[in-house]
């Protein structure tokens, strides 16, 4: 019960995954989750979440994989595979070869997606997993239950330049897989028990790798904020972000917090509700001495700022991104501050040109 994709953007290749499990139960209860609260009985009885797991996996430098299906037995398979790999570079069939091979996996019908880095170039690959075409992105192979919502995500990713100056190769894949996930957080926020991401059995928080510097690496220290706009002819009117996402890992854990925004009687925006969860990796890996401390004092804001704006009152469903690199301008457009439960968003004007800007290209398109 996943979503789960390995694309490339430009020669960069890219992995997706949801955190999102489930499992079969007669009498279901309530799970945190950070975009929708105490999430339970959304699945007729038959189903229920059962948690948040990290469904991308870095096996080695030269080796990542997305899983979708059972997490017993996707544990089990990935850390046998580890264990045959160690370090050495695998090739994709040597992959492919071993999910077809192993018990566990052929018994419970486990899905892969990843890549892997091999004579100087990466090669993806699936295993029971579904593949198509895209202009933008090459082959998409692509598995679990939302598989469709990355397929739909790569075909109304926008093309926006992140604003943190000459954008490389690696930038605008990173940016890329941020937009997937703030995509998705954001049918899952405004969707509630209704959205799609939920209905399909996956969400939660969504994990991305790619390669760079020689190996391959998660993307950590970003902020997903969640926005509403109403926009009538030449009058822009933007909400206070209204749900607001961080994601950072310690080690291989990854640290999630996340708060919905409302404003209280006097007009200030206070904290409604907050998350704090750690998600440890798929494969076992000693707990860092300062995981608690790290997860007590996990700020809201990030080096990576990641805004997404659904725009009300429009004819067709209109969505607009900003993306901030916050540690590489002077004095950065979006900033955020919290204490004693409030929080403050301080907003330049350029910021809010931009976002205007963005939404306007939108509506054009």
């Amino acid at each position: 019960m996943t979503a789960i994709a390995a694309l490339s953007c430009g020669e960069i290749p890219v992995v997706i995954g949801d955190l999102l499990v489930t499992r079969a139960t007669v009498i279901p209860g309530a799970v945190p989750i950070p975009a929708l609260g105490d999430a339970s009985d959304f699945f007729g009885g038959a189903w229920a979440i059962a948690g948040l797991k990290q469904k991308v996996v870095l096996v080695n430098d030269d080796c990542v994989i997305a899983w979708a299906g059972s997490w017993v037995s996707a544990r089990v398979a990935l850390h046998d595979l580890r264990e045959w790999l160690g370090y050495r570079v695998p090739s994709a069939d040597e992959v492919v070869k071993f999910f077809q091979r192993h018990t566990d996996v052929k018994a419970h019908g486990n899905e892969f997606v990843g890549w892997v880095h091999e004579g100087g170039y990466v090669r993806q690959f699936g295993y029971q997993a579904e593949r198509q075409y895209n202009t933008r992105f090459g082959t998409i192979v692509a598995g679990g239950s939302g598989s469709f919502a990355m397929r739909e995500a790569a075909a109304h990713a926008p093309r926006i330049a992140p604003q943190f100056g000459h954008a490389n190769a690696v930038d605008i894949a990173q940016l890329t897989g941020h937009l997937f996930g703030s995509m998705l957080l954001r049918a899952e926020f405004h969707g509630g028990d209704a959205a799609p991401t939920i209905r399909h059995f996956f969400g939660g928080g969504y994990e991305v790798a790619h390669r760079t510097d020689g190996r391959f690496a998660k993307l950590g220290d970003v902020t997903f904020y969640i926005w509403e706009a109403a926009f009538s002819g030449e009058d822009l009117r933007l909400s206070a972000p209204q749900f607001v996402l961080k994601q950072d890992y310690c080690g291989d854990f990854l640290l999630i917090r996340s708060v919905q925004v409302k404003e209280d009687g006097s007009g200030r925006l206070t904290i409604a509700e907050e998350q704090r969860h750690v998600i440890e990796p798929m494969i076992f890996a000693a707990e860092p001495a300062d995981l608690g401390s790290r997860l007590s004092n996990l700020e809201l804001q990030s080096s990576v700022s990641v805004h997404c704006i659904a725009v009300r009152g429009t004819v067709d469903p209109t969505l607009a991104f900003v993306v901030e690199r916050v540690g590489m301008l002077d004095r950065p457009n979006f900033s955020v501050s919290e204490g004693q439960g409030k929080v403050e968003f301080r907003i330049e004007q350029q910021f809010l040109s931009r976002i205007s800007d963005q939404i306007k290209g939108e509506l054009r398109r």
